[in-house]
């Protein structure tokens, strides 16, 4: 009998000098920097499992470079929309969690959950740098 299914499976990585080890995992890359003031701030980037792409990692870089404007311009985005009970201090207090760059320079989403709704998740999408619109999931 084959027990070729127990093997552990070596990971995919890529290693970049600004963003470091970044690792492919359920169909993107994921990785995770440090933003000064912020902290450790996770992010996934576009590619296929032979690496990322170029152009994503770039828009990574990018979105890190002004991470903390992005991330004043979502959470003020949010507090414009109506969001029913979301952001009701039942739910807790928002929480930022990842953002997800793509090949397209300006189209990115960062992602939020609530600390006492754990399956929440309320995603900003930006285009041309600039909120446009807030996805919720539960």
């Amino acid at each position: 009998m084959a027990f070729w299914f127990w093997r552990k499976r070596s990971k995919v990585t890529y290693t970049d000098p600004m963003l470091g080890e970044i690792v492919y995992r359920y169909g993107a890359w994921m990785g995770r920097a440090t933003v000064e003031g912020i902290g450790e701030v996770h992010f996934s980037v576009t590619g296929d499992k032979s690496k990322p792409d170029f152009r994503s990692v770039l828009h990574a870089k990018t979105i890190l470079g002004n991470f903390g404007t992005f991330l004043v311009a979502a959470e003020n985005f949010l507090k414009t929309q109506d969001l029913g009970d979301w952001l009701d201090p039942v739910n807790g207090e928002l929480e930022f969690q990842a953002f997800a760059a793509t090949q397209v320079v300006g189209a990115f989403e960062l992602n939020f959950g609530l600390s006492k709704w754990p399956d929440a998740m309320i995603g900003v999408s930006f285009v041309g740098g600039q909120p446009v619109e807030v996805n919720l999931a539960d």
